[in-house]
């Protein structure tokens, strides 16, 4: 008994008398088989089997599998032989006219046949069976196709029928379908391709589609992502200050974008500081851009309780009282009322010529005696007390502490009933 085998071999445009590619004869009495898989047997031309010629019988036998016969001339096998499955034997058909039968043109390798019908791949798609919408040869069934819409994928992107927005040659469908990409919000674009400015891996449309982001401006945005690029938020409730003021929590009065609530606001009345004292609701007398009701609670002095702090009002003395509230408490003469502390009065160049810190125009100066009239009594008291003076001081009109001359003009320049 022999043993060998046929296996993936190819036999093309043989001539024989017996067997155009193989002739098996004269076996022994024990039979034996030759095991045939996987080969080509095309075109060949013999008197009898033009491929294969057994003349042995049953003795011996050809056990072919996998084998494709094709073209053979004046048949495909003369003799026994044992069919061991999935063989093909073509008719001989030359279905692209290249003088080489279809099943040779497979075998050898000349043609295509990617769906493993027996028919060339060219032929498929000049008959109409297979589309070729691309023209690359192979027909669209047997290219990839993961969304099964009957169109390559690689035609499909190339002509933009589809979308493949991450650039990695997949439609973007079929990215989602498989799960090698997610798709939160359902509109057929991996989320990885769509904005996440908050980079929480979900886009951020259904960041606020689904409430997890606020959008109070509409502008399609997370507010936390406006905040973050400069949108001003100066209450940190995570809100631009803008919807705050929009929707009514946050009052903005002087209408310069910022809630009130983040200008100073030193008396806390709710209303910043600059817009009170830009309207005149407030008096900053000092112009330090602070309210003096502010400055007052801070520190500063309102001996009077006005509510003015008092180094912006009249303090003619300079000794840090208001005048007023001097003349109001009597810790400062006004002998004329005429509502000017008597000292600032002499000062500013007011008569006092004895210097008793009276305005002269509220005493009669010259009326020693004190009896309403200037007249000889008191001229006979200056003369007695002439000279320097030692007692009796008001004899010393001028008060330079000598009665003389002086006094005695005085005294003449004011003869007569005081008035």
């Amino acid at each position: 008994m022999y043993s060998s085998d046929i296996t993936g071999s190819t036999f093309y445009g043989n001539i024989a008398s017996y067997g155009g590619a193989l002739w098996m004869g004269y076996g022994d009495s024990c039979g034996w088989s030759l095991p045939i898989v996987g080969c080509l047997f095309a075109s060949n031309t013999a008197n009898s089997g033009g491929a294969i010629n057994n003349r042995d019988g049953s003795v011996s036998a050809p056990a072919v599998r996998q084998t494709t016969f094709c073209g053979n001339n004046p048949e495909d096998i003369q003799g026994y032989w044992q069919n061991n499955g999935n063989n093909i034997f073509g008719s001989g058909t030359d279905c692209n006219a290249n003088g080489i039968c279809d099943g040779a043109d497979i075998g050898l390798g000349t043609s295509q046949d990617c769906n493993g019908n027996g028919v060339p791949d060219e032929c498929d798609i000049s008959s109409g069976a297979s589309r070729d919408v691309n023209h690359n040869g192979v027909p669209d069934s047997c290219e990839t196709d993961c969304d099964h819409d009957g169109v390559p994928d690689g035609y499909a992107l190339k002509n933009g029928l589809v979308q493949d927005c991450n650039a990695n040659s997949i439609p973007d469908s079929c990215d989602i379908a498989s799960g090698f990409s997610q798709d939160d919000n359902r509109d057929g674009i991996p989320d990885s391709c769509q904005p996440d400015c908050n980079n929480n891996g979900n886009p951020d449309d259904y960041d606020i589609q689904t409430g997890f982001s606020t959008d109070c401006n509409l502008n399609a945005i997370p507010d936390s992502c406006d905040i973050a690029v400069g949108a001003p938020d100066c209450n940190a409730n995570g809100l631009p200050d803008s919807c705050d003021i929009a929707g009514g929590t946050s009052s903005d009065v002087n209408a310069n974008g910022i809630p009130d609530s983040c200008e100073p606001d030193c008396n806390s009345n709710g209303i910043p500081d600059a817009y009170e004292l830009s309207t005149g609701t407030a008096p900053d007398c000092n112009g330090n851009s602070l309210p003096d009701s502010c400055d007052i609670a801070a520190g500063a002095l309102d001996a009077d309780g006005n509510g003015v702090p008092d180094s912006c009002q009249s303090d003619c003395n300079q000794n840090g009282i208001p005048d007023d509230y001097e003349l109001s408490h009597g810790t400062a003469v006004d002998c004329d009322s005429n509502l000017v502390i008597d000292s600032c009065q002499i000062a500013n160049g007011a008569a006092d010529i004895n210097h008793d810190g009276v305005l002269d125009s509220c005493q009669c100066v010259a009326d020693v005696n004190a009896d309403g009239i200037v007249n000889g009594a008191d001229l006979g008291i200056v003369i007695s007390f002439w000279g320097p003076i030692t007692v009796f001081p008001r004899a010393d009109l001028n008060g330079d502490r000598v009665v003389n001359g002086s006094d005695l003009g005085i005294l003449l320049s004011n003869w007569g009933s005081c008035r």
